[in-house]
C-alpha cells in the first residue's frame, strides 16, 4: 500500500496520540467537575443509570473516526494498472552545449545554468510534445530519449555538466547528427524539431551542412544563442573554491563571445530561425513562432502505472463510526418510557445526514460527465463513451457538441445508423467548422452503411447521400483533401455498381422483352377486369354485347384454323424461320429451355415494381389495337366488303400470349456477395 499524500498520513500519526490524551483528560476532568458540584451521597443517585463504559466507548469511536479520516486524506492506494494515453504533439530534440565556454558568467548565473532553465521553460510550454536531450562538447551523445515525462527530463538536466564529456570543444555538427539518428531510431513518422542551446563557438566548421541535411529530412533546426557578443572570461574553480580562468596554448586568457552570425546561418540552413536567450518570454516566442505552427500528429505515450484509489473505504468507515457514536447512549436504559419529540427528531436528522454521506461515497455510474466520456473515448472504450454521451443528451438534447461527440463514439462502435442521426442533429450548430466536420463524418457513416447493405438499391441510396454530404463538406472547406478523396471514391463505387447492373441486364437478352410482355399483360389484365365488371350480375346485361363476344370467339377459332393452313404453306414456313432467326439463339450445348433459364438468371436485376407482377399472357401494342377494333365493330361486319381473317402476325402474337400464360413464376436468384472495399479513414 502507498499513499498519495504522505503529509496527511504523517500528520495523522503525530496528532493521534495527542488526541487520545486529550479525550482521556476531558473525560477525567468531567468526572472531577461533577464530584465537586454534587455531593457524594446524591451523585450516586443521580448517575445510577449512567454507564461509564458507554461514555468511554463513544470517545473511542470518535478517536477511531478521526484516525480513519486522516488516513483517507492521505489517499491510500494499492493495486495498479498500465494505461497508454494518446496525445497530439511534436518530436523535439534539445541539444545543450556542455563545453567549458558555457561556464562564462556574462548571463546569470552562467551560460549552462541559463540554458537548463530555458529547457525547463520549453517543457512547460510544450506540454504534449516529446522532448529528448543531447549533450555535446567535442563529441555528442544521447543523454535522454524522447519522452513526455517531466520528472525524467528534470533528472537528466541536473546530471548535465561541463565534466560530462571528456573531449573539449564545441561540435555542433555531431549534435545535429545525433539528433537525426534519434529521430530515425524512434520509428515514428512525426514532425520534428532540433533546438540547439550554445554560444556558437563551433570548432569543426561543418554545422551548416549538417543543418541542411536535417532540413532535407523534414526537421526544423532552431538555434538559441546563450551569452553576449561582448564576451566574458571562462572561470574555473578548484576543489578549494579558488577561481582561475581558462588560457590558450600561448598562456593568454580566453574570452568567449557569442557567435550570432554562425547560429543564424545554421538556423537558416535548417529551415528555422535564431533567437538570443536574453530577456523574458524568449522561450514562449520560440515555441509560438517555430514549433506551434508545425502540424501535430497523434503519438502514443509510454505506459504509466496508475494506482487505484482506496480512500473511500476509510472515509466510509469513519462516517460509520460517527453514526454509531451518535446512536450509542450514555445510559443503561431510558429514564422515561419515551424520549422527547425534539430529541428523536434531532437524532433521526443526524442519522439521515450520515446515511446520505455514506451513500454519496458509493461510486455510482449513473452520473455521466463529458470529461469521463472523452477519457473513455481516448482509451478506446467507445461503447462506454457512447452510453455516457447519450445520458448527457437526455438533459441537453440540443447541444450540437454533445451530439457530434456521440456520433463519433457511435461511429467507432460500429453503429453507423446511430452515428448518422447524431451527426444530423449536430448540424444545428452555428459554428461552420463543426458543421463541416459533421457533414464529413455523416458522409463516412452513410458510406459505411452502404458497404454493409446487401440490397443494391439500399447501397445506391446510402452512397448517393454520402456524395451529398461530402459535397456539402467541401463547400464549407474546399481545401479538405480527405473529403475530396472520399467523394471521388464513393462516386467510383456508384459507377461500379451501375456498371454491374448494366452487365447483368446485358447478360440476359430476353429480360427487356419479358419486361415489355409483363407490362402488356398487366394492361390486358386491367382490360379483362373491366370486361368482367361489365358482365357482372350488378351490371346491365346487353344481348347485343353477348352476341359480340360470341362472334369474337368464332373469329379466334377461325384464326387458329388459318394459322394451321399458313403453317402448312411454304410462305408460312419461311416466315416462321425468319421469326426464329430474329430470336436470340441458345449457346452450343444448351437446350431450348435455356432461354427461360437465362431469363430467370437476371430476374434479380429487374426493378422491384416489375418483379412483383404476376406472370401471364401479355398482348403487344398491335394486339391491343386489334381488340379495340373488335370493340368498334361488335357485329363482325366487314368494313371493306370482305370477310375479315386473322393475319399471320396476329396468330403468332396469340400463340406467344398463350405460351406466356403457361410460364411459371420465376424464382429470385441468390444475390452474390461483393468484395468489400475500404474507404479512407473509414
Amino acid at each position: 500500500m502507498r499513499f498519495g499524500n504522505w503529509q496527511f498520513f504523517t500528520a495523522t500519526l503525530a496528532i493521534a496520540p495527542l488526541l487520545a490524551l486529550f479525550l482521556a483528560w476531558a473525560w477525567r476532568s468531567r468526572q472531577r467537575r461533577a464530584a465537586r458540584f454534587v455531593p457524594a451521597r446524591l451523585l450516586a443517585m443521580l448517575t445510577v443509570s449512567v454507564s461509564p463504559r458507554r461514555q468511554k466507548l463513544r470517545l473511542a469511536l470518535v478517536f477511531l473516526a478521526f484516525v480513519l479520516a486522516g488516513v483517507a486524506l492521505a489517499r491510500p492506494q494499492w493495486g495498479f494498472e498500465y494505461r497508454q494515453t494518446k496525445q497530439r504533439g511534436l518530436d523535439i530534440i534539445v541539444c545543450i552545449d556542455t563545453s567549458k565556454s558555457m561556464l562564462a558568467e556574462d548571463v546569470a548565473p552562467n551560460r549552462l545554468a541559463k540554458a537548463k532553465l530555458a529547457v525547463l521553460d520549453l517543457r512547460r510550454v510544450a506540454k504534449s510534445d516529446r522532448i529528448g536531450l543531447v549533450a555535446f562538447a567535442g563529441s555528442a551523445f544521447m543523454q535522454m530519449p524522447m519522452s513526455t515525462d517531466d520528472d525524467v527530463l528534470r533528472q537528466n538536466l541536473e546530471a548535465i555538466d561541463t565534466d560530462l564529456l571528456p573531449q573539449g570543444g564545441t561540435a555542433i555538427t555531431e549534435a545535429i547528427h545525433t539528433a537525426r539518428a534519434a529521430f530515425k531510431d524512434s520509428g515514428l513518422e512525426n514532425h520534428r524539431a532540433i533546438v540547439i542551446f550554445t554560444d556558437g563557438e563551433d570548432h569543426d566548421g561543418e554545422a551548416i551542412e549538417a543543418a541542411k541535411k536535417a532540413g532535407a529530412e523534414g526537421a526544423v533546426v532552431l538555434t538559441v544563442g546563450v551569452g553576449t557578443t561582448a564576451g566574458e572570461l571562462i572561470p574555473i574553480r578548484d576543489a578549494k573554491g579558488r577561481t582561475s580562468f581558462v588560457k590558450d596554448e600561448a598562456g593568454n586568457t580566453v574570452k568567449s563571445r557569442l557567435n550570432e552570425a554562425l547560429l543564424q546561418e545554421i538556423a537558416k540552413a535548417g529551415n528555422g530561425f535564431y533567437v538570443p536567450l536574453a530577456g523574458a518570454g524568449i522561450i514562449e516566442t520560440l515555441y509560438e513562432r517555430g514549433l506551434a505552427p508545425l502540424p501535430k500528429r497523434e503519438v502514443e505515450s509510454t505506459p504509466t502505472q496508475v494506482y487505484h484509489e482506496r480512500y473511500q473505504w476509510f472515509l466510509g468507515a469513519a462516517l460509520a463510526l460517527l453514526l454509531a457514536e451518535m446512536l450509542v447512549s450514555d445510559r443503561r436504559r431510558p429514564a422515561r418510557s419515551g424520549a422527547p419529540a425534539g430529541a428523536k427528531a434531532s437524532s433521526l436528522s443526524a442519522a439521515a445526514v450520515v446515511v446520505a454521506l455514506l451513500v454519496s461515497l458509493v461510486p455510482w455510474r449513473a452520473q455521466a460527465s463529458a470529461s469521463g466520456a472523452r477519457k473513455n473515448y481516448d482509451i478506446g472504450k467507445y461503447k462506454t463513451a457512447l452510453a455516457e454521451y447519450e445520458r448527457l443528451l437526455e438533459n441537453q438534447p440540443n447541444d450540437p457538441a454533445l451530439q457530434y461527440n456521440a456520433g463519433s463514439a457511435a461511429y467507432q462502435s460500429g453503429r453507423f445508423d446511430a452515428a448518422t442521426d447524431h451527426f444530423t442533429s449536430s448540424l444545428s450548430t452555428p459554428d461552420p467548422k463543426l458543421q463541416q466536420h459533421a457533414y464529413y463524418n455523416r458522409g463516412n457513416s452513410q458510406a459505411r452503411q452502404g458497404e454493409e447493405a446487401d440490397d443494391p438499391g439500399k447501397k445506391m441510396d446510402h452512397w448517393k447521400k454520402a456524395v451529398g454530404d461530402f459535397e456539402s463538406a467541401l463547400k464549407l472547406s474546399p481545401a479538405d483533401a480527405d473529403a475530396r478523396a472520399n467523394l471521388e471514391l464513393v462516386k467510383k463505387k456508384i459507377e461500379e455498381l451501375e456498371k454491374e447492373r448494366q452487365k447483368q441486364q446485358k447478360n440476359d437478352p430476353n429480360s427487356k422483352n419479358e419486361d415489355k410482355k409483363d407490362q402488356e399483360q398487366k394492361n390486358q389484365d386491367k382490360n379483362g377486369d373491366k370486361q368482367q365488371g361489365d358482365n357482372s350480375p350488378d351490371s346491365k346485361n346487353d344481348p347485343k354485347e353477348n352476341q359480340n363476344s360470341k362472334k369474337q370467339q368464332e373469329n379466334q377459332e377461325k384464326s387458329d384454323e388459318q394459322k394451321k393452313q399458313d403453317a402448312s404453306s411454304p410462305d408460312s414456313q419461311s416466315g416462321d424461320k425468319k421469326d426464329e432467326r430474329q430470336q436470340p439463339q441458345p449457346k452450343p450445348g444448351e437446350d431450348k429451355s435455356g432461354k427461360d433459364q437465362q431469363a430467370n438468371s437476371t430476374q434479380g436485376s429487374e426493378p422491384k415494381d416489375e418483379r412483383d407482377k404476376k406472370p401471364g399472357a401479355a398482348q403487344g401494342k398491335e394486339g391491343a389495337e386489334g381488340d379495340a377494333k373488335d370493340k368498334e365493330n361488335p357485329e363482325g361486319a366487314p368494313m371493306t366488303g370482305k370477310v375479315m381473317q386473322m393475319t399471320r402476325k396476329d396468330a403468332i402474337r396469340l400463340l406467344e400470349a398463350l405460351r406466356a400464360e403457361e410460364r411459371l413464376l420465376r424464382p429470385m436468384p441468390p444475390q452474390t456477395n461483393r468484395a468489400q472495399r475500404t474507404i479512407k479513414n473509414w
